[in-house]
């Protein structure tokens, strides 16, 4: 599993860090060739039973990177909350 966590840094003071986000991606797939990954989207950190988004990624194992299923979770993220803007 892997955690990534979005801070803002008041005046770039890293003692008083603000937490924005957390995204939480598990393999769901175990070791398949072509995996599966659970991402739980939380923009209330306080809180990780309140889910923002909840997706799905298939990646194959060995043709992308962990920067590049990252950048296409934030993508899909992003594309996401844009609908729901728009309905």
């Amino acid at each position: 599993m892997m955690r990534v966590t979005v801070e803002i840094w008041p005046g770039g003071n890293s003692l008083r860090p603000r937490q924005l986000a957390v995204i939480n991606i598990a393999n769901a797939s175990r070791l398949a060739t072509v995996s599966d990954y659970a991402v739980d989207v939380n923009l209330n950190p306080g809180r990780y039973d309140e889910v923002y988004k909840r997706l799905t990624i298939t990646k194959h194992r060995r043709s992308l990177g962990w920067a590049v299923l990252i950048e296409r979770i934030v993508r899909q993220v992003k594309e996401l909350t844009r609908l729901e803007e728009t309905e």
